[in-house]
């Protein structure tokens, strides 16, 4: 089902945005401190050295440390991977810490000392976050008002996972919940991906925008559905695909992909192409999403 956009939704986002902002603006990666020779030169909590659900590679900025692990994620002793300029020694509360094998409690701010082979040393404030409560009461209102039973949030920052979380059920009827592991349909978001693939093959000389679909002669030929083909199928182009102007399939009850969710891809194009007539059988003249 594909919920229909409104001034709440809009309203939405545009806070979810506002709200990242403030999270993050804060948090830009800069060079830091390191004058006398003593920095943190990068800092994370990998999945391999602990008991996390996602590997979290921090934000330096200046002499404080951000990282954000998912809600529920027991913080209380993990191991930070890190690297020093040069030949610097790192260590919290005076004990030496060794990259991806010391174990400290993160529940709170913990200290990094950073010293030099020349003496100089550069403090480091070591921040944890599992849960951004403003962001998980903005999604619990959203679900409530839409009836949305399940969703899930990743959110990145200069090409890093800042935070995931889950919430709601993923089937209803026995009560399963969605977790960070659940899968979705991609749905609308794969046709940036599929007209990029397509952009790609046409700059490689192996099809064009005016080839035909389905049919003799076409890209597919015969391969999908059961001959002969209803009307207009044989019609359709590449660039009618592209552009949601084939003359249906329109997204309702009939879209051949809520048929069976267990159909293969192959399944269901050619269930749709036998039993889903187009609206508009003269492909190119109607627009349908």
């Amino acid at each position: 089902m594909r919920i229909k956009s409104t001034n709440k939704m809009i309203s939405f986002r545009n806070g979810m945005f506002l709200l990242l902002v403030a999270l993050f603006s804060s948090c830009s990666k800069s060079s830091g401190p390191g004058g006398n020779g003593a920095s943190l030169t990068s800092f994370s909590f990998q999945q391999a050295n602990n008991q996390i659900p996602v590997s979290s590679i921090a934000t330096i900025n200046g002499s404080n440390i951000a990282l954000f692990l998912p809600p529920g994620t027991n913080v209380n002793a993990l191991a930070a991977s890190f690297t020093v300029t040069g030949n610097a020694t790192v260590a919290v509360n005076g004990a030496t810490q060794q990259t991806g094998v010391t174990k400290n409690n993160f529940s709170s701010p913990v200290t990094y000392t950073v010293t030099a082979p020349g003496g100089g040393q550069q403090v480091y404030t070591v921040s944890v976050t599992t849960g951004i409560q403003a962001l998980d009461q903005n999604v619990s209102a959203f679900m409530s008002e839409y009836n949305v039973q399940g969703l899930a949030i990743a959110i990145t920052l200069n090409d890093r996972l800042v935070y995931v979380n889950s919430y709601g059920k993923a089937v209803v009827e026995n009560n399963q919940a969605v977790t960070n592991q659940s899968l979705f349909r991609i749905s609308s978001l794969s046709k940036q991906i599929t007209a990029a693939a397509i952009m790609r093959l046409m700059d490689e000389g192996k099809i064009s925008l005016n080839q035909t679909v389905f049919g003799p002669g076409s890209i597919l030929g015969s391969a999908y559905g059961s001959q002969p083909y209803g009307p207009g199928i044989t019609s359709i182009t590449v660039d009618e695909l592209l552009h949601h102007t084939e003359g249906g399939w329109p997204d309702t009850n009939d879209d051949p992909f809520g048929y069976n969710p267990s159909f293969s891809i192959p399944q269901v194009v050619s269930w749709g192409l036998n039993n889903v007539p187009l609206l508009d059988t003269i492909p190119g003249r109607s627009f349908y999403y």
